[in-house]
């Protein structure tokens, strides 16, 4: 569901647990509590695909170099299989990183949209969690 100036609190109001609201090009999960909304910045899954996809294609791009520099292929095989292991586990961790300073501005507008429009005399709180981001923010309004 798509946010602006006009509809923000009600979306707020009317949605569901675990709802996906939109604020320009990011995503958030709304999670409702007693006393509390809480906002979780996602990440589009289309995204850890493609960050995915070209860390791979680097690690096989380095794998090759070392093929060939090296021609003891039995070593090289145990130093390509162990950085593809890195870059699986670390693929979600790297396309966060980038999400990040890719779409840093717009997450700084939503903080500041949300402290504008926030109806404050609600009895709920809000909070914005992006803890998992390099931005770090999380803030209650």
């Amino acid at each position: 569901m798509k946010i602006n100036e006009t509809n923000f609190n009600e979306v707020l109001n009317n949605s569901k647990n675990e709802d996906i609201i939109h604020y320009k090009q990011i995503a958030f999960s709304i999670s409702k509590t007693t006393g509390y909304i809480t906002l979780t910045l996602i990440v589009h899954p289309i995204f850890y695909l493609f960050v995915f996809i070209f860390c791979f294609a680097f690690i096989l791009a380095l794998y090759t170099l070392i093929g060939l520099l090296f021609f003891n292929v039995k070593e090289v095989k145990y130093i390509g299989l162990l950085s593809v292991l890195i870059v699986v586990f670390f693929a979600k961790k790297i396309s966060k990183y980038i999400f990040d300073l890719v779409f840093k501005k717009q997450i700084t507008d939503f903080h500041f949209f949300v402290s504008k429009t926030f109806d404050k005399t609600n009895d709920k709180k809000i909070f914005i969690n992006t803890k998992d981001f390099n931005s770090g923010w999380a803030k209650l309004f």
